[in-house]
């Protein structure tokens, strides 16, 4: 079983690789032929990233989202699955390339970040785990969708201020609809990530006896969710652009990241791996 994982450890970012390859060839190109390509591309990537998935959950006996890694690997296969949706849904294959790539910089992330575990607490072992771990995986996808859209606009935005849009750019959509795809992406986002919280303040009430520990970590997962709560609501706010509400969304992802993934690494938390 561990070979086979290893095995599907190698092959996924081969996998991706692949698919990105075909996208850009038709975001270049627009050929007809490499339509059905991408799809297929897109699907062999996500069916093997599933059986990856259950190879783990065989291995380890849960669901694989106990260690970062696992987190970060489910979030690379949540990325490609609401891309799907997006690509099934408008019947537009352009942005495939922009979104498998993060989610390759995602998987490859897992491979450094999955260790043995060789003892896991009881408490994870039960349902709270997928009702609390799920939503905030799926919040966690949706916001690095919207990050690449931001990311997208801002880079349109400068080339069109400086009159020198490249070939690759002209082939994006607008700098409305692309601020417009951010901010539901990250909508998504939020929303799931704050049912994350919520059940995650839940169940720190059942095993610690209060909503928000005194943890370094849980409070700086607060403090990144009342960012996005910021961002969120700044599409409102008439004074606030596309570029300093793209910028701030940026931000946002990146203290999300770090937060999610290297602050084990500093600080001791109850909620660390």
């Amino acid at each position: 079983m561990r070979v086979l994982i290893t095995v599907f450890q190698l092959l996924l970012p081969l996998l991706y690789l692949g698919a990105g390859a075909v996208y850009l060839r038709y975001y270049v190109t627009r050929a007809r032929p490499l339509r059905q390509l991408c799809r297929l591309a897109l699907l062999t990537a996500l069916g093997a990233h599933g059986v990856f998935l259950a190879l783990m959950g065989a291995h380890h006996g849960w669901i694989p989202l106990i260690s970062p890694g696992h987190a970060m690997t489910m979030t690379a296969a949540a990325i490609l699955a609401v891309y799907l949706v997006i690509e099934w849904r408008s019947n537009n294959r352009v942005m495939g390339v922009f979104l498998i790539a993060p989610a390759l910089l995602f998987q490859v992330l897992s491979t450094f970040l999955t260790g043995e575990l060789t003892e896991v607490p009881q408490t994870l072992l039960t349902a709270r785990l997928p009702i609390h771990a799920l939503p905030a995986v799926l919040g966690y996808a949706g916001l690095a969708i919207g990050a690449v859209f931001s990311l997208l606009m801002l880079v349109l935005r400068r080339q069109i201020k400086r009159r020198k849009i490249g070939r690759i750019y002209r082939r994006l959509p607008s700098l409305r609809v692309l601020d417009t795809m951010s901010f539901h992406a990250t909508l998504m986002g939020f929303a799931l990530l704050s049912l994350g919280v919520v059940t995650g303040a839940m169940w720190a009430a059942h095993e610690w006896g209060t909503l928000v520990p005194a943890d370094p970590k849980l409070l700086a997962i607060l403090v990144v969710w009342a960012m996005y709560g910021l961002g969120v609501a700044s599409r409102w706010l008439p004074t606030v652009s596309r570029r300093v509400r793209s910028l701030w969304l940026l931000v946002c992802f990146g203290a999300l990241t770090f937060t999610f993934s290297l602050l084990d690494l500093i600080v001791e938390s109850r909620h660390s791996w």
